[in-house]
């Protein structure tokens, strides 16, 4: 199948927002639905905060208490609108509007239940499901988990660890709404945001499925790509991945591995010199890919092209040591081997 079928075949997103949390808080700006693994169901109101507790093989669904309200946050205090943020500066212009425009707006303000409402139903309302459970909002109401809002559905599950994991599932192009101005400033050339969309979405695709293990495809981190959610869209940014819509970067006829960085200290890396990236075919050496060979990047007026980090003895005794590796004085650090671009491959 074309590459470019097989991604626009998988429409959805799994983000690992909360990986393994003793509780997490999540809540909506409209009343949806909760569903189990059992077809079980559980409503909830807007602008409520509930609590996923883990409780051997289930999760326990508890409406917040009043402190636990304002100990969460969202924003705001108890008996204040929870309000999603409003979309006016995320839609786009031009012909590709269409597929660019926030469906949130201020009217999804949805009110805190009162001091009095929540003690009230605190105690009758919790629900015991069968994990993993989803909240399906309406499709036009974001979701809050922790304390930022989310475009998308989100899903309960135990972990590995029997811990709770918060996965947001929502399409390709929304989840980089709020990818590329966490990589990217908005204030930044139109082409060049519409260049890290089309990196952002083609490392996206590289990943699709690969920490099935986990529940979920990407880390909403810089170990992934930084994803703010709702909370950090911009105008600029929703239109370069508007405009770049179904662009990806392939070769042999796959998703390639679209890694990008802030900065590179005027010299690229090939993938071959870092350990985890390495070109691996039966019955040869780990090499670099054809697009990922180390080329000059003459960022000479980055903050990050020239810095440096120091290390006293004994801390570098001490890191030694949890490596099970025992040595007396160190006198000296010296580089023995270097790569292409000139980085420190063996010390």
């Amino acid at each position: 199948m074309d590459p470019l079928a097989t991604l626009m075949a998988a429409t959805l997103v799994r983000v690992g927002l909360a990986d393994g949390a003793r509780e997490i808080a999540f809540g909506v700006a409209s009343a949806s639905l909760l569903v189990d693994a059992t077809g079980a169901t559980a409503s909830i109101r807007a602008g409520e905060v509930w609590w996923a507790r883990p409780d051997g093989n289930m999760l326990v669904i508890s409406l917040a208490t009043v402190s636990e309200t304002v100990s969460v946050g969202v924003g705001v205090a108890v008996g204040v609108a929870v309000s999603a943020p409003a979309s006016a500066s995320a839609s786009a212009s031009g012909s590709a509007a269409g597929s660019a425009t926030a469906p949130y707006s201020a009217s999804a303000t949805a009110a805190v239940p009162t001091s009095a409402s929540i003690s009230a139903a605190a105690t009758a309302t919790a629900h015991t499901l069968s994990p993993p459970v989803r909240l399906i909002p309406n499709p036009a109401t974001p979701v809050f988990i922790g304390k930022k809002w989310y475009r998308g559905a989100l899903e309960l599950r135990l972990s590995p660890e029997g811990r709770v994991t918060a996965v947001n599932e929502l399409p390709l192009d929304e989840y980089l709404f709020g990818v590329v101005p966490g990589e990217m400033p908005p204030t930044w050339p139109p082409e060049g945001l519409k260049a890290q969309a089309v990196a952002a979405r083609t490392y996206t695709a590289s990943r699709l499925g690969s920490r099935r293990d986990r529940g979920y495809d990407v880390k909403p981190t810089v170990e992934d790509q930084v994803y703010g959610g709702l909370s950090i869209e911009a105008t600029a940014s929703t239109r370069a991945v508007a405009e770049s819509a179904g662009l990806i970067l392939v070769y042999g006829g796959a998703p390639i591995n679209a890694f990008y960085c802030a900065g590179a200290g005027g010299f690229t890396e090939g993938a071959e010199s870092v350990q985890g990236f390495e070109r691996k075919e039966p019955g040869k050496r780990p090499g670099g890919y054809p697009y990922l060979m180390p080329v000059p990047d003459f960022d000479w007026d980055s903050p990050r092209w020239h810095w440096q980090v120091g290390l006293a003895e004994s801390d570098l005794r001490a890191k030694l040591a949890r490596k099970g590796v025992s040595v007396g004085p160190i006198r000296s650090v010296e580089i023995t081997e270097r790569t292409y671009s000139g980085r420190a491959r063996w010390v």
